[in-house]
């Protein structure tokens, strides 16, 4: 059964990668994920004051996604933009392709509705705080 989850873990990787891409003029990168475990896997990108972990739960068949900036408790991206609830439950055995669709979603939402939580700094921990975060 761990086969599954390297299996799976390794669509997260790669549709991670992909869809994050984008994010590379914000100084995000990918670092060292965690794929091996038979119930999921989890990925973070970050940049020096934002990281987004994303964790997927194949028996729950769901994905969640935190956003933490600096100043701030972590927080789930759908506390920051609302309308991506709905797009975090996974079909069972999740394709890349079905993965990296949700996740491109994702970042095209943070881009659009909250660019500051991916520029960082003040303005960022303001929005995080606006959208119920609380302060470290």
């Amino acid at each position: 059964m761990a086969d599954v989850g390297n299996h799976q873990g390794q669509r997260l990787w790669n549709a991670t990668v992909t869809a994050f891409a984008v994010l590379d003029g914000f100084g995000v990168r990918v670092c060292e994920p965690h794929l091996d475990a038979w119930r999921g896997a989890d990925v973070v990108v970050a940049s020096e004051t934002v990281t987004i972990a994303v964790a997927a739960d194949w028996l729950e068949r769901e994905l969640a996604v935190w956003v933490h900036v600096v100043g701030a408790r972590p927080m789930p991206v759908e506390n920051l933009i609302p309308e991506l609830h709905g797009l975090l439950r996974l079909p069972r055995d999740a394709t890349r392709g079905a993965l990296q669709r949700r996740l491109e979603r994702i970042v095209q939402a943070l881009q659009a509705r909250a660019p500051e939580v991916l520029d960082g700094g003040q303005r960022a921990l303001a929005r995080v705080l606006k959208a119920g975060g609380e302060a470290t």
